[in-house]
């Protein structure tokens, strides 16, 4: 080889390493974000809320954020007005993420029993529509400055086209349209991120429904994106604001014995001795890892390919069929061809990160879960007693509601005035243990160091993939 070509070669082989070895940046996020989603009671449920997160705790788990739930059940763009400074902003955010709509599209306009009139039906969608525009125009121009990174959510779909038994309230779906395109032509005026989640939620829901029509990407209510329409929503967003595909990609020659990439990933020990290749990796991120409630989604999406590659890469092995084992733990057999084109261990649930992950899943979960219990205080306090003035107690406060819990007992209120009596006075030690659990997240999503062994099971040595 020339020697110039030989030494620009090199050169390029150490930046690439080097270059690759680093840890991947978001292009979202920073350390010490305060990321806070907004929004109603799809918000408040909390499910897109936790696989979004899910995806930053195992994405990025040296970078450590703080998430925080501001959805309150049955919210509009004029309810986050009126708690902008109290509950949002005095929270301190530096990335918002907002979805509204669905409260203020006004769905009983679209029944079957609505008393109005023609004309008057018409005239109070054209109200309801301008209203949402100057109310949420208002949210945007209050909350921009506030935030270095604000992202807006066109509203989910209501689903007027499932085959159920709920009431239909049906072109709810369309007012919805309407409201995603004003956003769609509105929020970059304010330097902000738009994620038309009508479009993807849509999208996906006709497809599933080509399958079987009394199947939905929301859930039987036709409102609420509960797990598998959360998880959709997550893909929507991560791939809309340029989140990586890749987990690590890790490559090996395995007749030269060589580390040829080493993404997101530091690859070392690398020896070869009795037809058995051993190397110790520590990734720098962990494996997106999946449940039954939201796998059946990825029929319809591509998340796997577009944001969960965890890729091992070994060439130029003998032919046969290989035995791949993870700290000692069989994780599955391969083909020198399937090592060859790479293998995505995202997938493969029994590798000791995979386990790891899941673990960070479920207490991800909890964290929401807990902080869906905790958003009711809010609601109670925003939503069912704003007409006490703002400076009202605590006390005074859970002697109204058990007044407005006692007056209708049998009301789906009532355990929400429930909850809000036992609890309000211990607000802050809710508070301080819901934080507690958000911060221990960070105990288990740290990254460890694996030793890889790829063991030859076959004896068919006579070719060699290059």
């Amino acid at each position: 080889m020339d020697k110039k070509l030989f030494l620009f070669t090199l050169l390029i082989t150490i930046f690439w390493n080097g270059f690759a070895a680093d840890d991947q940046q978001s292009p979202l996020l920073r350390a010490g974000d305060r990321v806070n989603f907004i929004g109603n009671s799809i918000t408040h449920g909390g499910h897109y809320n936790n696989y979004i997160s899910r995806y930053y705790l195992t994405r990025y788990p040296s970078m450590k954020v703080d998430f925080f739930n501001l959805g309150i059940a049955g919210d509009t763009a004029d309810g986050l007005i009126r708690r902008m400074d109290s509950d949002i902003l005095a929270n301190g955010p530096t990335v918002a993420i907002l979805m509204i709509g669905m409260n203020d599209a006004g769905m009983t306009l679209y029944a079957d029993t609505c008393m109005l009139s023609s004309w008057e039906k018409a005239a109070e969608i054209i109200r309801r529509y301008e209203n949402y525009k100057t109310n949420i125009d208002r949210v945007l121009k209050e909350l921009r400055p506030a935030v270095r990174e604000l992202v807006v959510f066109t509203p989910s779909i209501y689903d007027q086209t499932v085959c159920n038994e709920t009431m239909n309230f049906k072109g709810t779906n369309d007012a919805l349209y309407t409201f995603g395109e004003y956003l769609k032509r509105t929020v970059p005026a304010y330097d902000a991120r738009i994620v038309d989640m009508w479009r993807e939620t849509n999208d996906v829901n006709r497809a599933m429904q080509l399958d079987d029509p009394t199947r939905t990407v929301i859930s039987s209510d036709r409102v609420h994106p509960l797990q598998l329409g959360g998880y959709v929503m997550a893909y929507r967003f991560l791939q809309d604001v340029g989140e990586s595909a890749y987990v690590s990609d890790v490559r090996i020659d395995g007749r030269k014995n060589v580390i040829l990439k080493s993404y997101n990933a530091e690859v070392s020990r690398l020896v070869r001795k009795n037809g058995v290749i051993e190397f110790d990796v520590l990734e720098k991120a962990l494996p997106y890892p999946m449940d039954s409630l939201i796998a059946d989604a990825n029929r319809y999406i591509h998340f796997n390919e577009e944001l969960n590659r965890e890729m091992l890469i070994i060439n130029s092995l003998p032919e046969g069929e290989y035995l791949l084992t993870i700290d000692s733990i069989p994780v599955g057999r391969y083909s020198s061809e399937e090592l060859h084109a790479g293998v995505n261990l995202a997938l493969n649930t029994v590798t000791p990160q995979y386990k790891q992950a899941t673990q960070v899943a479920a207490r991800c979960a909890a964290f929401w879960q807990q902080y869906n219990d905790y958003r009711l205080l809010a609601m109670v306090d925003y939503l069912l007693l704003q007409d006490l003035s703002e400076t009202a107690s605590a006390e005074e406060r859970v002697r109204a509601a058990q007044t407005r819990r006692d007056a209708d007992p049998e009301s789906w209120l009532a355990g929400i005035y429930d909850y809000y009596i036992m609890n309000k006075l211990r607000q802050a030690e809710l508070y301080a243990r819901l934080r507690d659990l958000g911060n221990s997240l960070y105990d288990l999503n740290q990254p460890a160091t694996h030793r890889y062994q790829l063991i030859l099971c076959s004896k068919q040595t006579a070719k060699v993939r290059k």
